[in-house]
């Protein structure tokens, strides 16, 4: 909250309006305080929902480092970034492609790699999320729920299948 009211200043808003500090205050604050709860949410609330713990416990410490560290480094990326981005484009004696060279071009490409930490979170996320579920709901198909004789019947539809009497006329 302190660096959103500090940017709305009007000597600061001079500098970082137009650039990319912007974009990185909603970083931290979407990515960050949003999307760390509800990552928070799924580690609690799903097993709950489906009555199954998570296979792997400790990927969860993965993914949580994982996607704090690729949501800071882009924040932090485009909050630096934006503020120098903003002092080359205040500046009447710079070249505007000159600012694009020298000042967005290497903060994009830093950013990259905060969002592909982000991006390796997420994909571990979904895979964890579809083990659980599959755990669960799909235990016939991956983990052998239902054994199969000799004749491809599974075990359960015997048990469903009147005997027959032994009587015989």
């Amino acid at each position: 909250a302190v660096l959103p009211a500090w940017a709305s200043g009007a000597s600061a808003a001079d500098v970082v309006q137009f650039t990319l500090f912007l974009p990185g205050l909603k970083w931290l604050h979407l990515y960050g305080f949003v999307g760390m709860g509800l990552l928070g949410c799924f580690y609690y609330f799903l097993p709950k929902i489906t009555g199954t713990e998570w296979s792997r416990p400790g990927q969860w410490t993965a993914i949580f480092w994982t996607y704090a560290i690729g949501t800071t480094w882009v924040g932090i990326t485009f909050l630096v970034g934006g503020w120098k981005h903003g002092k080359g484009l205040i500046d009447p004696e710079t070249p505007f492609m000159d600012v694009v060279r020298e000042d967005i071009a290497p903060v994009m490409r830093m950013s990259t790699v905060g969002e592909l930490l982000v991006f390796v979170a997420a994909a571990l996320l979904c895979w964890n999320v579809a083990i659980l579920f599959c755990r669960t709901y799909c235990s016939c198909l991956c983990l052998g729920g239902l054994s199969q004789d000799k004749a491809g019947i599974s075990s359960e539809t015997k048990k469903s299948q009147p005997k027959k009497s032994s009587k015989s006329k």
